[in-house]
């Protein structure tokens, strides 16, 4: 090598090649993260887009949370079913099955007996107005023989004509959405565009086998009177969610699962 390019050559110490090159390193890191970070929102919105979709049509969301670590099984190495042995229909008719079972228990043993009906699934509304006022009605019930303040609910109907029969994979049942949707314009004239399934739970699972849909209908609007049942006699009254914590507070608002459409609506 000559003089002239030994004057011109730079030497750069090996400890600042190192340094460079770590900074080059994270900052090309930085770069996947925030291209990782980027394909995760954007997977995110997708599913929340498929799960609003879902609830809208009154059914659960079953898309990519399957990927995630499963629940832990609540039943596995467990005997606790009980075996029904004998069952007698003591009222069958077009209303409800009343019926009286003998179980076998865990250990073998028969007891008898156990009594359970059943009952039509239906629809609970928790539903709000323009004004961010909820949609309650006011009618006796005769179980506990008081007048009751509640959300807009009524069964799902059947095509068989009959008050009872859970078959929520069968063509004989309504819509659970269309019953909502059918249930909040008899009862109040009110109509909505905003419907969101909030829970499908059991009504009583100690006593009956019918389930409750839960929904929630926000920015309700007057679209008519109330188209009753003949059995049917209520009023409407809109209270304040403040109005509604008050009546469960003081006991007044007696219905359990409504209170939990409220419970629901509240956290949504």
């Amino acid at each position: 090598m000559n003089k002239k390019n030994q004057q011109n050559k730079v030497f750069v110490p090996l400890d600042l090649i190192a340094d460079a090159i770590e900074m080059a390193d994270d900052e090309w890191n930085q770069y996947l993260d925030i291209e990782e970070d980027w394909y995760s929102f954007q997977e995110e919105q997708y599913r929340q887009i498929a799960r609003d979709c879902c609830e809208s049509h009154g059914f659960a969301y079953d898309g990519m949370e399957n990927e995630k670590e499963e629940p832990e099984d609540l039943d596995s190495g467990e005997n606790l079913a009980w075996e029904e042995v004998r069952t007698e229909h003591i009222v069958q008719d077009e209303w409800i099955d009343f019926r009286k079972s003998a179980y076998r228990f865990p250990d073998g043993t028969v007891f008898e007996p156990y009594y359970s009906y059943s009952r039509r699934d239906y629809v609970v509304i928790a539903a709000s107005d323009e004004e961010g006022r909820y949609l309650c009605v006011r009618q006796f019930r005769q179980g506990i023989g008081e007048v009751t303040t509640e959300f807009p609910a009524g069964g799902i109907e059947r095509k068989d004509g009959r008050e009872y029969g859970s078959d929520r994979d069968s063509e004989l049942s309504e819509d659970a959405l269309a019953a909502a949707k059918r249930e909040l314009q008899e009862e109040t004239g009110y109509v909505s565009d905003h419907w969101k399934h909030l829970l499908t739970i059991p009504s009583n699972a100690t006593l009956a086998d019918n389930y409750a849909y839960i929904f929630l209908a926000e920015n309700c609007r007057k679209s008519g009177e109330q188209k009753l049942d003949e059995t049917e006699f209520l009023n409407v009254r809109t209270y304040t969610p403040d109005e509604i914590e008050e009546m469960i507070s003081r006991g007044r608002f007696q219905q359990a699962v409504h209170v939990l459409a409220w419970l629901l609506a509240r956290r949504k």
